[in-house]
């Protein structure tokens, strides 16, 4: 159970501070329907400004140690947040064309304002 003991409990509270001081926002390409979600990184973050989330993917360096070292799926706090960002009123959404998509995928796409 990815909620039990200690290390659940960090990953709940890193979803809520996420939740609390990010801006998230889900990217949507028309007409395919292509989305992820985009979290806003921390001032100097190695992301470049924000981080690329999926149903099975974040592309925070969190998630690669954990997608490495687990023997079953992982998931970080951006993905928690992602997950729980539409049933607390806590994401925007911003529709794109889908021949912008790979540039939005970009850590360092200009803005998503």
């Amino acid at each position: 159970d990815v909620f039990a003991g200690e290390d659940g409990r960090e990953l709940l509270d890193g979803a809520i501070e996420v939740l609390e001081r990010r801006t998230l926002r889900r990217v949507v390409a028309r007409p395919s329907s292509r989305n992820f979600v985009a979290v806003d990184a921390p001032a100097g973050a190695a992301a470049g400004g924000r981080y690329c989330v999926f149903d099975d993917f974040c592309s925070c360096s969190a998630f690669a140690r954990a997608a490495a070292l687990a023997p079953t799926p992982a998931i970080c706090k951006h993905m928690l947040a992602a997950r729980l960002a539409p049933l607390v009123d806590c994401i925007e959404e911003k529709e794109i064309a889908d021949d912008q998509y790979h540039a939005h995928l970009s850590c360092f796409y200009p803005s998503l304002a």
